[in-house]
């Protein structure tokens, strides 16, 4: 999932607010994708003009796998955020067009602003990507990352001396293949199962070779 957010921060005097029924619109971006921002005072009779209105909606479509989020909030005097004027929205409405947007008719009431200094809020634009797309999983080499492990002293922990060869090898994988392993090095007691190498005096070379190459890579060589 890819996350692209951006944070602005954006000043008006509240004498502005006041003079003007629609405040100057603003825009944000966050990688593509752009929204804008209106203010308004609300033109509702019962409201009297004592609420600041607000409406964001975004610029550009989005598909289904996007997923937009939406803040902005007021600085309080005393430069911390004023929890009770913030807004989340996850802009899941559609407008007709196609476009998505909110809107809080009655965002915050001009009473309760500071008359005397700049108005302050901070708006942000998070987008979140989902991508769908099947994930390409590489075909299996695992014979062939085994194989390489046979005889290879890396990670050992057991030889084998059959004739005038010596052949390394790992018991968890002895084990995990071959009951016969298995049952020697866990059930035979841990002295036995301790035995760094083991002599095979009565087992021909290249029958060895092709068992342990079997263990490994499950496949027999001809």
């Amino acid at each position: 999932m890819d996350l692209v957010s951006n944070f602005i921060e954006h000043k008006v005097e509240y004498l502005e607010i006041q003079k003007l029924a629609r405040l100057p619109k603003l825009t944000i971006s966050a990688g593509e994708h752009n929204a804008c921002l209106l203010w308004w005072l609300s033109p509702r009779q019962q409201d009297n003009g004592e609420y600041l209105s607000l409406a964001v909606a975004m610029l550009n479509e989005t598909d289904a796998n996007t997923h937009l989020i939406f803040e902005i909030f007021f600085m309080g005097k005393d430069g911390l955020p004023a929890v009770q004027h913030s807004q989340r929205s996850l802009l899941v409405s559609k407008a007709s067009q196609g476009f998505r947007f909110d809107a809080w008719w009655r965002f915050v009431k001009l009473s309760e602003l500071d008359s005397r200094y700049v108005v302050t809020f901070i708006c942000g634009l998070i987008i979140l990507r989902n991508h769908n797309e099947p994930i390409a999983v590489p075909p299996s080499n695992l014979g062939n990352q085994l194989g390489i492990m046979v005889g290879s002293a890396n990670g050992s922990d057991i030889s084998f001396s059959v004739g005038s060869e010596m052949f390394h090898a790992h018991r968890a994988v002895l084990a995990a293949r071959s009951p016969m392993f298995h049952a020697e090095f866990f059930f035979c007691g841990m002295a036995k199962s301790s035995i760094p190498c083991v002599m095979l005096d009565d087992l021909e070379l290249a029958t060895f070779r092709a068992l342990l190459h079997f263990i490994y890579i499950d496949a027999l060589l001809l």
